[in-house]
């Protein structure tokens, strides 16, 4: 069969496009491969049958971005001891791995190979299986973070000591420990078509005003830039009166002050990367 060409178009990360796997495992793992570059970084551990040739199951995953520990203890170990060898029905063979095999609590389905490319360059780890055009994604995220800290440009006397750091996850859980309230809502997106940044907003339901959410989002959506790798960059692009002399929005390294802000009805955006959040 005549190999298809790959569209890197399609197939970049910074891409709008998609491209599927293929059921063959060597093709799926040339085709991360060619994408990829051969980057060093990833590393491809395959897993052979006896008297194999080809691996019947693929681990692709960011060395410096995933977990060693989880990598090896929830995923390489268990498929090995409960897969290698054993006599398990082909087309119940997915389904086997990501729900009785694999130990760990966040496993999806992914038939796109460009998201699969972004998971793991976002320190998730692929499992790709022979016979299947799907890859299993499993979140092994491990990345070294600032330690929560008063931030230096807004001690006070009296008060919390803790401030926002770089992580985006770190900086979501700390409101979400301030406001312990299922009204507090929380909606991801994707900024700079090469960085992929994640950003989060955040508001209050039924508080905050649906107006200014909407016109939020829409000045979101209408960002096109390659890299956004702070909330400056953000800023700078959403706010009414860029060349104003006065802040038309309010950012800080202090989660109290943006869950005060938030209780008054304000939105808050985090951007994974940055400490600062905007108000």
């Amino acid at each position: 069969m005549k190999k298809e060409s790959v569209d890197f178009e399609k197939t970049s990360v910074a891409g709008q496009g998609s491209y599927s796997f293929s059921p063959s495992i060597t093709e799926n793992i040339a085709l991360l491969k060619q994408i990829l570059n051969n980057d060093d970084m990833v590393v491809y551990r395959y897993l052979k049958e006896q008297g194999s040739r080809h691996p019947q199951y693929c681990i692709v995953f960011a060395d410096t971005l995933s977990s060693e520990k989880i990598v090896n203890d929830k995923i390489i170990r268990p498929i090995m001891e409960n897969l290698m060898g054993k006599n398990i029905k082909k087309n119940k063979l997915l389904n086997y791995l990501s729900n009785k095999v694999i130990a760990c609590r966040d496993v999806k389905k992914v038939a796109d190979i460009s998201t699969v490319v972004h998971s793991i360059l976002y320190g998730d780890t692929v499992v790709l299986v022979e016979g299947f055009s799907k890859a299993l994604v499993i979140n092994t995220k491990e990345w070294v973070t600032r330690a929560i800290t008063e931030p230096e440009s807004e001690r006070i006397t009296r008060g919390p000591r803790e401030g926002f750091t770089e992580s985006i996850k770190v900086n979501m859980s700390l409101l979400e420990r301030k406001i312990v309230n299922p009204d507090l809502k929380f909606k991801y997106m994707e900024l700079g078509s090469i960085t992929k940044t994640k950003i989060c907003v955040c508001y209050i339901e039924g508080i905050a005003s649906k107006k200014i959410l909407q016109e939020l989002m829409i000045r979101l959506n209408k960002i096109d830039q390659e890299g956004i790798l702070d909330s400056r960059y953000i800023q700078d692009l959403i706010q009414d009166s860029p060349l104003s002399m006065f802040s038309t929005i309010g950012d800080t390294e202090r989660p109290d002050v943006v869950a005060a802000k938030l209780i008054e009805g304000r939105v808050a955006v985090i951007c994974d990367g940055s400490p600062s959040v905007l108000t």
